[in-house]
């Protein structure tokens, strides 16, 4: 599965970190990771990657009313 922890702001900035945003990674004893601001044509390029492998997603929640 894809684990990518990555964040398109626009198609000219991307964030890209190995940290998982949730409380429990900021307790007491908090994890430290690493994390790139990028920005220019890669931003873009991330953007449509996000976009492709969106849509070849296989866990859609459907909900029947």
């Amino acid at each position: 599965g894809n684990h990518a922890k990555t964040v398109v702001i626009d198609a000219h900035t991307l964030m890209i970190t190995g940290a998982n945003f949730q409380a429990s990674n900021y307790g007491h004893v908090p994890a430290h990771d690493a994390g790139w601001l990028i920005k220019g044509d890669v931003a873009r390029s991330a953007r449509e990657d996000f976009a492709a492998m969106w849509a070849m997603r296989k866990n859609v929640l459907i909900i029947q009313i």
